[in-house]
C-alpha cells in the first residue's frame, strides 16, 4: 500500500495547478450546492465575510458582488499557490473589496467577532481538529453572524467519491475511507455534523443534504480528472509504477459501468451537506 495523501499545506500545494487549471468546470460540476450556499447566506451590502479553504477562488466573485458597496471579503487558503490562483481571479475581475490571505482553518489569523458570515466549502473535513476549527469560526464570528460550510455526505452515497478510492482498493494501492478518516468522508454523518457545531458553541445549526451529479464524457475523461483532482489518487499512482497504473485504469472501467450511458458518457452521483450555523 503506498503513502497516504498529505492534507496539509504540502499535499494542496503540489495539487493547486490541476485544480487552478479545471476550476471553472469544477465549478459547474458544483453549482447546485454553490447556489445553496449562497442563499443560505442571505449575503448584505455591507457584511464582513471570511472565506476558507477557498481554492483558486471559485466563490470569491459571487460573494463579493453581493455584499458591494461598501461590504468585504477576505479569502483565504491553506496553500499559497491556491491563494494566487485567487488573486488572479480577483485582479482579472477588478474586486476592490476582496482580500486574499494565505491562512489555515484550525487557527485563524483574525481579532474575535469580525466577521457577519464565515463561509467554508469542503475544508472542514481537512482539518486537524474539525471541532476546534468550528470552535475558531465561532470566536470570529459576530454574534448573530453565520457559518455556512459544505463537507461531503455519507459514502454510499457518494459514488463520486468513492468509485476511485474503490478502484485503488482492487490495484492493492489503497483504501475506501471511512466516516471520521481525514479525508472526503471525515464529516460524513449529518447528525454528528450537527452535534459538532453545537459543541463548537453555535446556538443554532441545521444540516441539508444537497444532490450533486458529475458529468464525463468518457472514461478517459474521467481518469484524467480523478488523477489530476484527487490527493488520494495521484499520490497511490505517483509511488505504484505503471503495473499499478493499468490496474487502476482496469478497475475504474470495469466499476463505472452501473453509471456509464450508451455513449460512453459517466455520470457519477454525489451528496454534499449543508451546515449552517448560528453564532
Amino acid at each position: 500500500m503506498t503513502q497516504a495523501a498529505s492534507y496539509d499545506s504540502e499535499g494542496w500545494q503540489e495539487r493547486a495547478k490541476d485544480w487552478i487549471d479545471r476550476s471553472a468546470r469544477f465549478e459547474e460540476q458544483v453549482r447546485p450546492l454553490t447556489d445553496a450556499m449562497l442563499a443560505a447566506s442571505g449575503l448584505q451590502p455591507g457584511y464582513r465575510v471570511l472565506e476558507l479553504a477557498c481554492g483558486p477562488g471559485g466563490m470569491i466573485s459571487n460573494v463579493a458582488q453581493s455584499i458591494l458597496p461598501d461590504g468585504e471579503l477576505v479569502a483565504t487558503d491553506i496553500s499559497e499557490a491556491m491563494v494566487a490562483g485567487a488573486a488572479a481571479v480577483v485582479e482579472a475581475e477588478g474586486l476592490g473589496n476582496v482580500e486574499t490571505r494565505t491562512m489555515g482553518i484550525d487557527w485563524l489569523d483574525s481579532p474575535a467577532a469580525v466577521a457577519d458570515r464565515i463561509l467554508c466549502r469542503f475544508g472542514y473535513m481537512f482539518a486537524v481538529d474539525p471541532e476546534s476549527a468550528l470552535h475558531e469560526a465561532r470566536r470570529v464570528l459576530k454574534p448573530g453572524g453565520r457559518l455556512i460550510a459544505a463537507t461531503w455526505d455519507l459514502p454510499e452515497v457518494n459514488a463520486y467519491g468513492v468509485v476511485p478510492n474503490r478502484a485503488l482498493e482492487m490495484a492493492g494501492l489503497g483504501k475506501v475511507p471511512v466516516v471520521g478518516d481525514r479525508g472526503m468522508f471525515r464529516l460524513g454523518s449529518a447528525d454528528d455534523l450537527k452535534e459538532l457545531a453545537f459543541s463548537a458553541g453555535f446556538i443554532e445549526a441545521a444540516v441539508t443534504p444537497v444532490p450533486l451529479s458529475f458529468e464525463f464524457e468518457s472514461l478517459e475523461d474521467l481518469l484524467e480528472w480523478v488523477c489530476g483532482m484527487s490527493q488520494t489518487v495521484e499520490t497511490a499512482l505517483r509511488t505504484a509504477g505503471p503495473e499499478g497504473q493499468i490496474a487502476f485504469d482496469q478497475a475504474m472501467t470495469e466499476l463505472v459501468v452501473p453509471y456509464s450511458n450508451s455513449s460512453g458518457g459517466i455520470s457519477l452521483p454525489g451528496v454534499a451537506l449543508l451546515l449552517t450555523a448560528e453564532a
